[in-house]
């Protein structure tokens, strides 16, 4: 079993931009995890 787990920080790059699409191709680039675990998940986070 493949799995990911990652601290998304609501979606904050390293170069500090949001991008929660970024963030979403960049799992899907990982390829293959049959579980995905995200900590720091939130809602209504201004960066």
């Amino acid at each position: 079993m493949r799995i990911i787990s990652w601290n998304i920080q609501w979606g904050r790059g390293a170069d500090g931009r949001v991008d929660l699409d970024r963030t979403i191709a960049t799992l899907r680039a990982l390829g293959g995890a049959e579980l995905i675990c995200l900590q720091e998940v939130a809602q209504n986070v201004t960066g």
